[in-house]
Parts: structure tokens; C-alpha cells; sequence
């Protein structure tokens, strides 16, 4: 199955992933794993005549995590991880996402994030181990937003664009750059650079990406480093 994320957006996610806590770093295999289960259906590997058939199994399945009672392998190990029953509205907005096909018609500002959020905020919600709050919400929605710009800048889908949702998403994820968590924080600064690079159309040096994590974790919360 191919990976939902390019592989420069995976690479900046794996090195955020060392500067979280062991248990996020759980949680975050165990979410990838679902996560991409179920927009592979989207991918359009499955035939229009399967895919229905798969999404209602998982709609059945994702019900059955939020009674607590999973039997996927990836939906049991994402309860083993300790992501509670209660997340089953999160999980439940990947399904509306390997639904959901963009147009260009909306292809706009507030459809980008949505989209965005719905394939990798959720996932970096299951992952970081601390409450909800406004704070997060916005990290995360800047960080998804920057995931889907790089997997498109490195694809060179028609949505990928410097245009496309990038520019709106500045403010916040500079603002990323100075959340609590190192693994954010460390994922702000990765995807910024590989972001630039790209519509630079530089080449991204695999030991600079790996500077900008360790400089980004290390960077005081609430404040950049010079």
C-alpha cells in the first residue's frame, strides 16, 4: 500500500517523531497505520464496485472502536496505545476524507484546511499527549496543511502550490514553531524548509532537514530562537 504522505513529507515527519515521548511515538505508528487503511480507499487502487463494500466494514469497525470493542489489528493497537473511545469523531473524519474528492472549484483557503486537517490533524491529535485546546487545534491544522503542501510540491499535483493554501498558513505555522511539544515544534520547522526548498526548486539536503528538527525542538516554547 502506498504511503499517503510523499516521501519528503515522511521523512520530516520522522524526524519530528524522535522528539516525542515514547507513548506519542506509540500512538503515532498506531494512527499512521489506520490512518492509512482507510484513505487508501481513496487512492483509487480499490474498484468503484469494492470500495463501498470496504468503507461500510470500516464505518462498522470505527463504531466498534468507540464501544470499545475493535477488531482490526490497527484499530486494536490504537486502543492498546491509549487513544481512548472518545476519539471516534476524529477517526470518523478520515472516512469523510477518503469520500470527499477536491474540485478546482474548491480548491480554496478554507476546503484546503479542512481537507488537510481531516487527513493529518486528526493524526497528529491522536498523538500528542496533551488536552485539547485552541492552541493545538491551530498547530495542528498549520502542520497538516504543511504535511498535504509538501506531499503535492513533491508530487507536483495541480494543487500544489506555493499558492494553494501554503501563504495562508504562514502565521500559524511559524506560530507552530513555538508550541509545548518538541515533536510539533521540531515538524514546524521540517516541513517549513522543505516547503521553501521546493518552491524554490532546490534540492532538500537530508542533513540540513535534520538541523532544522533539532533546532526546532530545542527552540524555547513561546518564543523562536535566534
Amino acid at each position: 500500500m502506498a504511503s499517503v504522505l510523499s516521501p519528503t513529507a515522511e521523512q520530516c515527519l520522522a524526524h519530528a517523531r524522535l522528539y516525542l515521548s515514547p507513548k506519542e511515538q506509540s500512538r503515532l505508528e498506531a494512527a499512521t497505520s489506520v490512518m492509512e487503511s482507510i484513505l487508501a480507499l481513496a487512492d483509487g487502487s480499490v474498484s468503484d464496485e469494492v470500495k463501498p463494500v470496504k468503507m461500510a466494514w470500516w464505518e462498522d469497525e470505527l463504531r466498534r472502536f468507540g464501544a470499545g470493542s475493535a477488531r482490526h489489528p490497527d484499530t486494536q493497537q490504537l486502543a492498546a496505545s491509549g487513544v481512548g473511545v472518545s476519539s471516534y469523531p476524529l477517526l470518523h473524519q478520515w472516512l469523510v476524507a477518503s469520500r470527499t474528492k477536491r474540485t478546482e472549484e474548491e480548491d480554496n483557503h478554507i476546503s484546503y484546511r479542512i481537507d488537510a486537517f481531516r487527513r493529518f490533524g486528526v493524526l497528529l491529535l491522536l498523538t500528542v499527549d496533551e488536552p485539547q485546546s485552541e492552541d493545538l487545534s491551530r498547530a495542528t491544522t498549520a502542520l497538516a496543511c504543511a504535511l498535504t503542501a509538501v506531499t503535492a510540491l513533491d508530487r507536483q499535483t495541480p494543487e500544489s502550490g506555493d499558492e494553494t493554501g501554503v501563504n495562508a498558513i504562514r502565521t500559524d505555522l511559524e506560530r507552530a514553531k513555538t508550541h509545548a511539544n518538541p515533536g510539533l515544534r521540531a515538524l514546524a520547522a521540517t516541513t517549513d524548509y522543505a516547503i521553501t526548498r521546493k518552491i524554490q526548486r532546490r534540492r532538500i539536503r537530508p542533513l540540513r532537514l535534520m538541523w532544522h528538527a533539532w533546532r526546532g525542538a530545542r527552540t524555547t516554547p513561546g518564543k523562536i530562537d535566534p
